[in-house]
Order: structure tokens, then C-alpha cells, then sequence
């Protein structure tokens, strides 16, 4: 037995994973049979060229800014910065998986 996010009390099966689609905002249940990478912002950096420029933190602890042709980007962590550096170059051929 266990309690969910209002306390109240519940059974284990009741609990399962959900996915929130961060450009939309949208919420998805996971099945147990479907399966996501979720790598540490260490694991992003091992990933990414090592004569990469890593992404830069803002001022007073808002956000964090990466650069490519395009301009920046600012985004809220520093993980979420390497995974869009690393999406942005496996998208665009600039690194092979």
C-alpha cells in the first residue's frame, strides 16, 4: 500500500510512469513494455565532442545557454541543454551515434 501526490492512500499497481512532452506540455501514459534513455547531464557530456563548447550558465542561476549557427537557446538545466546540443547534432549529421 502506498499514497499518491494527494495522500491518498493506494495500491502499487496504481502508480506508473508518465511522459510529459516538454515542447507541448502534453501528458502520456507509459505502457511496461515501452522503454526511454534517461541520461545524466555527465553521461550527455561523455557523448558529446570533446572540442565541443558546452552550454554557458546565465546569470544569477537562470537557465543555461548553448550555441549553434542558428543563435542561442536558453533552457532551464544544464542536462537539457547537452541533450538539445546532442539532438541538434545527430539530427543535423554533425555526429554519428
Amino acid at each position: 500500500m502506498g499514497i499518491d501526490e494527494n495522500m491518498n492512500p493506494c495500491e502499487p499497481e496504481d502508480f506508473g510512469w508518465k511522459l510529459i512532452l516538454s515542447n507541448t506540455g502534453e501528458v502520456r501514459e507509459i505502457n511496461n513494455d515501452q522503454t526511454f534513455s534517461a541520461f545524466t547531464v555527465a553521461e550527455l557530456g561523455e557523448m558529446l565532442p570533446k572540442n565541443m563548447q558546452f552550454p554557458i550558465p546565465q546569470r544569477e542561476g537562470k537557465g543555461w545557454c548553448w550555441r549553434n549557427e542558428e543563435g542561442n537557446h536558453f533552457v532551464d538545466t544544464e542536462a537539457d541543454a547537452r541533450a538539445k546540443m546532442l539532438v541538434y547534432l545527430l539530427e543535423n549529421g554533425l555526429l554519428t551515434p
